[in-house]
């Protein structure tokens, strides 16, 4: 079990929340969202709660996991682009921070999240622009245009090396693949 998902868990036990409202949360939150981290915790606590689970639900969870294990298909190319442009902007944002010296005085952890932080955004962003079909672009190309971008930037640090035995959840921008 993820540290959300055990997080979310305790919060039930300790009836901080009802355990209906979170799986109605995470349901919607799942249709929602194109951010694979975002999918995994999701499809995670949901399954603490298989016996909630009617059809519908069930294959939303299924879809989900059959688009975090890029199983390609006509119905799951776009979703997958749309990890492989989050991962593009992930790695785009840490090099960034990395490499202008502004971000000199800012703890590595601090960058790291903010990476986050920006690839969940502008994936939201373009997640909606392209719902709205206000955006002419096709993911694909928006995702080459931030991966030959990233490669501008040079990164070699690794800050959670030692931090990663206590939070494994937490994976280095560079580290990032689907």
């Amino acid at each position: 079990m993820g540290l959300f998902a055990a997080v979310i868990n305790k919060m039930v036990a300790k009836n901080i929340f009802d355990e209906y409202f979170v799986f109605d949360w995470c349901v919607e939150s799942l249709k929602t969202t194109y951010n694979p981290v975002k999918q995994q915790n999701l499809v995670t606590c949901l399954l603490q709660y298989t016996c909630l689970l009617n059809q519908e639900h069930f294959d939303l969870v299924v879809n989900n996991l059959i688009h975090l294990l890029e199983v390609e298909s006509e119905t799951t190319k776009d979703i997958i682009q749309y990890h492989r442009l989050y991962i593009a902007l992930l790695k785009t944002a840490w090099r960034f921070m990395e490499t202008i010296q502004v971000y000199d005085s800012c703890s590595q952890e601090h960058k790291i999240l903010w990476s986050y932080i920006y690839s969940d955004r502008v994936l939201r962003i373009c997640a909606k622009l392209k719902q709205d079909k206000s955006f002419p672009h096709d993911v694909k190309a928006f995702t080459d245009t931030f991966n030959k971008l990233a490669q501008r930037f040079v990164s070699n640090k690794r800050p959670l090396s030692s931090m990663s035995q206590f939070i494994p959840e937490v994976s280095h921008p560079e580290d990032a693949s689907i």
